[in-house]
Formats: structure tokens, sequence, C-alpha cells
């Protein structure tokens, strides 16, 4: 977007006062002076590769991730870089996403698009809900868990388990988004059904 894109969208968001605000992309000196002018009360994250963290509000949890060292392919898997820590650490809040009821929302600095689709399978596998990033254009995309070869098992009440776990999981889907000028609006309800709007276009 441009710069006049993002005073509209700062506008928007002192007028609305949202409990947090999370900016997504790669932001030059210029542009974190205008995200500067956000109401000190607001809650402002900057998802733009310089760290990897969590954030909760309302239940919902928010993975701050550096789209960059999610893709990189690490040289040893105990070498302790930092797309290594990264990747042992989503692992971990993922491995945690499965069990629990809360809605997960990932945060990228680049495009989903670059995301290997296996990466995408254990996003959506963890029970995450939207994974939010940057394109040139706007993108979205449901991407469904596919199913996974089976080792056979010795007893049938196993096997009948194994399904009903593996028909749940394929009934999930995760959405995949991205943009350049849009202004996302999540809302969690008291019983953790979420919605997202654009409050650039309405929709």
């Amino acid at each position: 977007g441009t710069v006049d894109d993002l005073k509209d969208m700062i506008r928007k968001i002192n007028r609305i006062r949202p409990k947090m605000v999370v900016a997504t992309g790669n932001f030059d000196a210029s542009s974190r002076k205008l995200l500067a002018k956000i109401n000190e009360s607001i809650p402002t994250i900057l998802a733009d590769g310089t760290d990897f963290c969590e954030v909760w509000l309302n239940g919902g949890q928010g993975l701050i991730l550096d789209i960059h060292k999610l893709i990189s392919t690490p040289s040893k898997q105990n070498d302790e870089t930092t797309d290594n820590i990264q990747t042992k650490w989503l692992n971990m809040q993922l491995e945690q996403c499965k069990t629990s009821e809360h809605s997960t929302f990932i945060f990228l600095n680049g495009h989903v698009k670059q995301l290997p689709k296996d990466i995408c399978q254990h996003i959506a596998r963890s029970k995450v809900s939207a994974v939010f990033g940057i394109a040139e254009e706007n993108y979205q995309e449901e991407i469904k868990v596919e199913k996974e070869a089976t080792v056979p098992h010795d007893s049938d009440k196993d096997e009948d388990s194994d399904s009903d776990v593996e028909d749940r999981d394929l009934a999930r889907h995760t959405t995949f988004s991205g943009g350049n000028r849009i202004l996302n609006q999540i809302d969690i309800d008291d019983e953790g059904k979420w919605t997202v709007k654009d409050l650039l276009s309405g929709s």
C-alpha cells in the first residue's frame, strides 16, 4: 500500500480503538514513524520479521513469525540458529493448539503463498484458525487437511478410533490470506467463535 493508505488505516484504527493491533509487513523508518501515531493506549505489535513471539487477547492466541526463517532449510537439527529456534518454538505451540479449544492466528511478514505445502498442512492439522500475511494483490485460500498414509493396526477398535480422529481432522481447514491494503478486524465471541472483516473493503 501507499503512505496515504497507511495514514487512512491509522485514522480508522484510532477511531475504532481496537484492543490490539498487529501490523504485518516490512516497515521502513518513515512507516514506523507513521505507525507511532497509533494511539498509545492501543498495544501495537509489528510482525516485521525482527522477532517471533506470542500474544493473547480475549482467549485468542496470536503467533508472530518471520516467514523467511520459517521456510529456510536448517543445516542441522540441533543447530541453535534463529531459524531453528523459531521452528522448534512454533512446533511446540502447534502441538498445544491440537489439544486446546482456543482460536489461534499466525501473522507473517511475507506472502503466505511462500509457505511450503508441508508447513501449510502442519498448520492446518494443528487447528490454527487463520494465517495472515502480505501480498501484491488480495489473496485468500481455505487449505483443508489432507489424508495421511496410515500404518495398519492389529486392533479393529484402534482402527475405528483412529478413523474417527482422522475424519474430524479432515473436516478442518485453515484460512490463509494476505494483501497490501487490508485492515482486518478479528472478533472473538464468548464461545470462542471468530469472525474477520476487512474494514477498508467492508467484506
